[in-house]
């Protein structure tokens, strides 16, 4: 772990970040105000950031990619003023975990003012990687033909036990 925030700020040369391939875990992380910054790539190993993850107001990042194995945020995700930003689906895991268990992001959670796709926590869950995209989500028809079905499937496992016991008895 690299005690401490990093800063990754105001840069108009920096275009990846692939010479932090060795970092797994940081304190704080803020990564703003860069002009060429595209992608995240070079923080792959990062599974970590103790205290605040905060990306904001890079001109030409587009996606998050990069961030792919961050399974914790101990304090605040923020990720707000990206305007080429419309790919944060490598975040679905994270959020998704942390529905499940709020100590996965120990803070809040503010995605805003990026483009469509990553501008709210919301879109980022119906990312393919989390699964829900509308053509994989069951219309209401659609449920309720699942349950006539399995409601079918139980009655007939019914029947045919009875039969069984009957026959057993006989």
């Amino acid at each position: 772990m690299i005690p401490g925030f990093l800063f990754i700020q105001n840069s108009q040369d920096i275009t990846n970040l692939n010479g932090l391939g060795c970092l797994t875990s940081i304190d704080g992380l803020l990564i703003g105000c860069n002009g060429v910054l595209s992608d995240l790539t070079g923080l792959e190993n990062l599974t970590f950031v103790g205290g605040n993850l905060f990306i904001g107001d890079n001109a030409m990042l587009s996606d998050l990619t990069g961030l792919d194995n961050l399974t914790s945020v101990g304090e605040n995700l923020i990720i707000q003023d990206n305007p080429m930003l419309s790919d944060c689906c490598v975040l679905c895991p994270l959020l998704t975990e942390d529905n499940m268990d709020d100590s996965v992001i120990g803070g809040s959670i503010d995605i805003n003012s990026n483009l469509n796709g990553c501008n709210s926590e919301a879109e980022v869950e119906v990312c393919t990687l989390c699964g829900a995209t509308p053509e994989n989500i069951p219309t209401v028809q659609e449920w309720g033909l699942i349950i006539l079905g399995l409601s079918m499937l139980i009655i007939a496992v019914v029947g045919i036990r009875q039969r069984t016991e009957e026959k057993t008895y006989s």
